[in-house]
């Protein structure tokens, strides 16, 4: 989801699963527009990562977007959010209005998007990205055993991205240090010429006895033949390097060449597979959002609800609902127009958006209402969030719609009920609100030990 809002909005995505790795691709690239920092990674955690980019480029540090699952990191970040150079933080699980919002506020739009992907076009997720790599890497190793030879390169191109894989069956690694394998001419020729190439000889052939393998060792047998798949999207070249002469038959290379066009239908259906998930994703995603608001529809709101009450009994911790409802909807519907209607549907929606933390939901309930699920948040800060939203409303100027405002019904889960009870709570509160004049926030008092939640293990 970061990936695609971010290339979305013009930047390229460089993604690493590993703290060290991303050190060195921070100290090799140039200083990024933003950095998101999981603070749980392997190998070097994302303290001492941020720790390592704040001391490298100290003044000129990009925005840093740090998230966790876990309230105790998150705290510790926010403790040390000067050292570290932490601009935001948002809990893994914040929905994608609320990352959005959140990376509108980080990094601009882009005006020259010439980078970002094309309508329709797939974005390869991480777990895709394994499974190329992990192909690539059976692929040479299998290559390199079946042809008993000294190596085995799969060098490709898939959307754009470029992937060098290679086995090696030499006691030394010739290939240590090596540069980008598509200037190397061996490489090269059959990427552009799409024909197999082969050197029986490298040390007899008129033009290939000039070129050392880089870095360094003498290749004396070369075959490589094209990859090619999907129109033109997936280019590439299987080879194969020996130490000694090539004595490769044919036959042999014609299988090499069907082994080559195996991995072509291989990665074109995982290719399939990326343009089938992101439809359904965002098919999925349609289904659950409101598309006046882009906040979650009444369905996501029940499923974000029965998910945040299950999580809350098993961790103990309260969660709190807010229903909204807008004053005088109506009126304004009538006497304004629907247009403006539902300019202050995202007004209020934009309010709910900026006032919320990332471990929060709102969701659009019904016509006129809203629904916030606020998880580890008792009653009196559930009563704090809604007086904030309602104050922020009541502030809103939308022309045309006059004086605007809401009423909001509070509930703190207790102990004994559902979330069908605690949502009723909330509704009965919102209406009392509405007897009382409106433009107010009603809650019930439940006793402090009906409102009390087991901690973990009791």
């Amino acid at each position: 989801m970061y990936r695609d809002l971010l290339q979305a909005r013009g930047y390229e995505v460089v993604v690493s699963r590993n703290g060290d790795e991303a050190k060195l691709m921070l100290k090799r690239r140039e200083l990024p527009s933003l950095v998101v920092a999981n603070l749980s990674l392997p190998r070097l955690d994302g303290f001492a990562l941020l720790a390592e980019l704040k001391k490298a480029s100290g003044t000129t540090s990009p925005p840093v977007l740090v998230i966790s699952s876990s309230k105790e990191l998150t705290g510790a970040a926010w403790n040390l959010k000067e050292r570290l150079g932490v601009t935001e933080l948002l809990a893994t699980d914040a929905d994608e209005v609320t990352v959005s919002d959140t990376l509108g506020r980080l990094v601009p739009l882009r005006e020259d998007r010439s980078d970002a992907p094309a309508a329709g076009s797939a974005v390869p997720s991480p777990a895709h990205e394994r499974w190329v790599a992990d192909t690539l890497d059976r692929v040479a190793a299998d290559v390199a055993k079946r042809f008993a030879v000294g190596i085995a390169v799969v060098s490709v191109t898939v959307n754009d991205r470029e992937w060098f894989r290679v086995h090696v069956n030499l006691s030394q690694g010739p290939l240590a240090g090596s540069a980008s394998p598509r200037s190397w001419s061996y490489i090269k020729q059959v990427v552009e010429s799409r024909e197999p190439l082969v050197v029986p000889d490298v040390l007899q052939h008129p033009v290939f006895s000039r070129n050392v393998f880089p870095p360094s060792g003498t290749i004396r047998g070369y075959v490589g033949v094209p990859i090619t798949a999907g129109g033109g999207v997936i280019t590439g070249a299987l080879c194969l390097f020996d130490v000694e002469p090539l004595t490769l038959d044919a036959r042999a290379i014609d299988a090499l060449s069907d082994a080559a066009h195996r991995i072509a239908l291989e990665l074109e259906a995982g290719l399939e597979r990326v343009h089938t998930q992101e439809r359904f994703t965002a098919l999925s995603r349609l289904a659950l959002t409101d598309p006046v608001t882009g906040l979650a529809n009444r369905r996501g709101g029940e499923e974000a609800l029965a998910r945040e009450v299950s999580r809350a009994r098993r961790s103990g911790m309260p969660l709190s609902l807010v229903l909204f409802d807008i004053d005088h909807f109506k009126n304004i519907n009538d006497r304004a127009g629907h247009a403006v209607g539902d300019r202050v549907l995202r007004g209020i929606a934009e309010i709910l958006s900026a006032s919320q933390r990332g471990s929060d939901l709102a969701t659009r309930w019904g016509g006129e209402e809203f629904l916030v699920l606020l998880p580890d948040v008792g009653l009196t800060g559930a009563r704090a969030f809604a007086e904030r939203v309602r104050e922020n409303v009541h502030n809103l100027a939308i022309g045309g719609a006059g004086t605007i405002s809401v009423s909001a019904g509070v509930s703190e889960m207790q102990i004994d009920e559902d979330a069908a009870a605690a949502l009723g709570r909330a509704d009965v509160n919102l209406y009392r609100a509405k007897a009382a004049g409106r433009n107010r926030v009603e809650w019930d008092d439940a006793p402090a030990a009906a409102r009390s939640w087991l901690q973990p293990g009791e």
